[in-house]
């Protein structure tokens, strides 16, 4: 024997069949930015293309890079091609009793001690191999090509100096706030607003990012900090040995840009990672 309805009981399951429907409609597709990995928070940030990745809303810190060497214990298996004769994750040191200082590929002591302000300073030291490294770890990527995903993306440098780059690189597009302003925060410089030339031997991420002036104007990308001027950034766009560095110590503008081999390092550079947006599970 069927089951009859009345109106009123009818009304109410035609209403929450309807509810069901529109929750689940907005679920289906619905992406964000993954969340609970290592490092900084990504911020969702809209390509000048179309379409939306993540990106670290800061540079990897100190005590970000231990936690990763501490993981890896030594381990540098897994690495591409490119980055085969990587043999570890942390810089050489010069040796104390060398006559003749250090060289262009170590490290310079005082700016390898991990321990110290471990949340406050950034990592530096680093080399490409190392920073893809890291953030593959994380679960991230490093900044590339927009739409890159997971793949290295090998994009050619001389895309980094054409018009459409704020549609293809993700940290030129984060940094000009979509292709519209030529710093962070607009397309005047603004003194102070980011480390100047005259500060960038401190090597810090200066004032906390809830108080700091160095980051977009327009959301979300006024939440992405510290683009321009505290240290350069690696990013992943790679020709056969040599890949992209963007800004550096004291360089305020977002079109400052430059190469570097994949195994070379610098006191005033570091990295941050960016990531493909996830499904939103209902």
């Amino acid at each position: 024997m069927g089951i009859r309805l009345g109106f009123s009981e009818l009304l109410l399951a035609t209403l929450l069949l309807a509810a069901s429907s529109c929750a689940s409609s907005k679920s289906e597709g619905s992406k964000a930015c993954p969340t609970g990995l290592p490092g900084a928070t990504l911020v969702r940030v809209p390509a000048a293309g179309g379409g939306f990745y993540c990106m670290d809303r800061r540079e990897v810190t100190r005590g970000e890079y231990q936690a990763f060497l501490d993981a890896k214990q030594g381990d540098v298996s897994g690495q591409p091609g490119l980055c085969a004769d990587n043999a570890a994750f942390v810089p050489k040191l010069p040796d104390p009793n060398a006559l003749d200082g250090y060289d262009s590929m170590e490290c310079p002591t005082e700016h390898w001690v991990l321990e110290q302000y471990p949340e406050r300073y950034p990592v530096v030291c680093v080399d490409f191999c190392d920073a893809r490294a890291y953030c593959e770890w994380a679960g991230k990527r490093l900044c590339g090509q927009v739409g890159a995903g997971s793949i290295m993306s090998n994009m050619a440098r001389d895309a980094l100096f054409s018009a459409e780059r704020s549609t293809r690189s993700e940290w030129y597009n984060a940094c000009t706030q979509g292709g519209k302003t030529a710093y962070p925060y607009g397309d005047t410089f603004q003194p102070g607003a980011c480390i100047d030339d005259g500060q960038a031997s401190v090597g810090t991420l200066g004032e906390p990012l809830e108080t700091s002036g160095c980051h977009g104007s327009l959301p979300p990308f006024d939440q992405v900090y510290h683009l321009t001027g505290v240290i350069g950034e690696w990013v992943n766009s790679c020709t056969e040995h040599d890949c992209g560095i963007h800004a550096g110590a004291g360089l305020p503008a977002c079109e400052d840009f430059g190469v570097g081999w994949i195994m070379s390092i610098n006191p005033h550079r570091g990295f941050r990672c960016c990531a493909d947006e996830a499904e939103v599970k209902p």
